[in-house]
């Protein structure tokens, strides 16, 4: 016998490979809508500490003050609330994909911000962390 017949290892994976089918097949099952609201709770504790790290948007501007006095010292795009109904898109989710967005038609202003407006960019959430958030919850479900 040679030393390569002595060392010849043989895997049957049949097993390995029936229960990681049955793992896709749960997780297809997931809804992806629950992946959205986790987008969307991030967003929402996003505006909730006022940016990332937590109080580091800027503070008003006292003409923005000037013009809207019950602003003072409330909180940063929490005014009215429409920015932060975010909900998901229409056309979501895909195939692999979700998405969410803002009703508020100036919400892209906050993102990039202005001339006359700071940045504070309510979409600047901490996506690995979401993902990892989103994962740990698809594998609990798949999970036998």
């Amino acid at each position: 016998m040679s030393t390569a017949e002595l060392s010849r290892v043989i895997v049957v994976t049949d097993d390995v490979e029936r229960v990681l089918r049955e793992f896709e097949v749960r997780a297809r099952g997931v809804p992806k809508g629950v992946l959205a609201e986790g987008l969307i709770t991030a967003v929402d504790d996003l505006i909730q500490a006022e940016g990332r790290p937590p109080h580091s948007w800027p503070e008003l501007l006292p003409s923005t003050e000037a013009r809207n006095p019950k602003r003072i010292g409330g909180k940063i795009l929490q005014d009215s609330g429409l920015l932060a109904a975010f909900q998901e898109s229409s056309g979501s989710p895909g195939p692999d994909w979700v998405q969410v967005e803002s009703p508020a038609p100036y919400a892209g202003f906050h993102v990039t911000g202005t001339r006359h407006m700071e940045r504070r960019d309510p979409t600047d959430i901490d996506l690995e962390s979401v993902v990892e958030g989103m994962t740990a919850m698809v594998a609990a479900e798949v999970a036998p």
